[in-house]
């Protein structure tokens, strides 16, 4: 999402069913995208945000090799309130 071209960046988005938790494919399809951002459209960092209280998705994110680089305190409402936003990121090897 949002490929930007001239500084080499872009935004990654995943959504999985509910029958899918828990069996690697978050992960895995991280990591297959990060490849083909940096391999095949030279990108060169790739960005993510994640709610706080999506433990499943943080984690699939640091398991593809993204860090957590900050945290977006209140950014987000989701109709019982403000929740934190994780910001994740991973750069070109």
């Amino acid at each position: 999402h949002g490929i930007d071209p001239v500084h080499r960046r872009a935004e990654v988005r995943i959504m999985l069913g509910s029958g899918d938790h828990g069996r690697g494919l978050g992960s895995a399809a991280l990591a297959r995208a990060a490849e083909h951002a940096f391999h095949e459209r030279g990108l060169h960092r790739l960005t993510a945000c994640v709610l706080s209280s999506n433990l499943r998705g943080r984690r699939a994110f640091e398991k593809a090799g993204f860090q957590l680089e900050g945290v977006l305190r209140e950014d987000r409402w989701t109709g019982a309130g403000f929740v934190d936003v994780c910001f994740f990121a991973r750069i070109a090897a």
